[in-house]
């Protein structure tokens, strides 16, 4: 098993809080939850796009419960970036009560450590996202290099960010990304 190159910050939550994997059964209430904290707009950014109709990584699919609600969900899609799959996360979202409480961060440190703890964390390399970097840096993040990353929408490059699984699994990623 590859070892993990971070295991990320220590998280604490203002909350109660459960992490769990999606199930089939939490479909609605995550696709509400999405809405409500991104609205209709998600649909035109590039990480929607970019994620296209590819089902996510069931082991790496999370809720963050608090009681019995849905409150945070993330997951982690593959992509094709150039001529390698990597898997992009996203969307990480939080219900507005729970915002600044921990829950974004909780869901973070369990899909990253998932996600280097795994078996498959050699075959995918890397984590992308498009996103905060002072948030996401504690969790491994860090830009990508200049014009390494070209997508079917236009995205700032500054917030394109990567983040090995295992030893160099970042290394040599350039091109054109794209669902696969």
């Amino acid at each position: 098993m590859p070892k993990p190159t971070k295991s990320g910050p220590k998280v604490e939550t203002n909350l109660p809080v459960e992490i769990c994997l999606e199930t089939t059964d939490d479909a609605t209430e995550v696709a509400a939850l999405i809405e409500r904290v991104f609205g209709p707009a998600i649909l035109t950014r590039a990480a929607h796009v970019l994620r296209g109709d590819t089902p996510s990584v069931p082991q790496f699919t999370f809720v963050a419960r608090s009681a019995g609600v849905i409150i945070g969900t993330v997951r982690l899609t593959p992509i094709r970036w150039g001529d390698r799959d990597i898997l992009m996360l996203g969307p990480l979202g939080v219900d507005p009560s729970a915002k600044n409480m921990g829950v974004g961060r909780l869901l973070m440190k369990t899909v990253m450590d998932a996600a280097c703890a795994d078996e498959a964390a050699a075959k995918w390399g890397a984590v992308m996202l498009v996103g905060d970097p002072p948030y996401y840096k504690p969790f491994g993040f860090k830009p990508v290099a200049h014009g390494a990353f070209n997508a079917p929408l236009p995205v700032d490059p500054m917030r394109v960010l990567v983040a090995p699984l295992v030893e160099g699994g970042d290394a040599g990623l350039r091109g054109v990304a794209r669902p696969v």
